[in-house]
């Protein structure tokens, strides 16, 4: 396990997942709750009964991408489009144009929308203190996930943050920044 290579076998950590980092994040937490201090979800995937019409738009964008595209794709999942840095597109255009990156970007997509991990797997993630960050105006996985997660986990509090799409942290740092020093100190 990476824990063990990274010599922390015998430490509890906390993980922080965003989107599908969340869903891994959930999923090492049911498995390995001896070894989680503190879980934070945010924005995350995991309750998803098929993609949403964004995420299919960015399967389809990432398989044939332009500048353009991407820009819009992207501009779809924040809050102000003005967040979307020409960096962020051109990275993106970069690593989906790498060897075997398509395949692997579509398989994961698919696989993660239509994966749930379900309610009762949810439940499990008791007692390990839980904190859920959403943007509320996330258009990639709806607010409504927010509220199955915080639902199915009893120790977990939902901080909706205002003003932000499907990643908080990049559109409003330091009021995330601020969420994680608190709950993870």
């Amino acid at each position: 396990m990476f824990l063990k290579e990274i010599s922390l076998q015998n430490e509890k950590i906390s993980l922080i997942g965003h989107s599908l980092g969340g869903y891994i994040a959930s999923e090492i937490t049911i498995q390995h709750q001896d070894k989680i201090r503190k879980l934070v979800l945010i924005d995350s995937s995991g309750m998803l009964k098929k993609p949403t019409k964004i995420l299919e738009e960015y399967l389809h964008t990432a398989m044939n991408p332009t500048h353009d595209k991407v820009r819009k794709a992207f501009e779809k999942m924040v809050a102000d489009p003005k967040r979307v840095p020409t960096q962020l597109v051109e990275g993106f255009i970069h690593r989906i144009n790498m060897p075997n990156a398509k395949h692997s970007f579509e398989s994961t997509l698919i696989n993660s929308t239509t994966t749930q991990i379900g309610i009762p797997r949810l439940r499990k993630i008791n007692p390990i203190p839980t904190l859920i960050i959403w943007g509320i105006h996330d258009n990639v996985i709806p607010l409504e996930h927010s509220k199955l997660f915080t639902e199915a986990i009893d120790n977990s509090r939902l901080e909706i943050i205002e003003d932000a799409g499907h990643a908080p942290f990049a559109e409003k740092p330091d009021q995330v920044l601020e969420l994680l020093r608190s709950f993870l100190n």
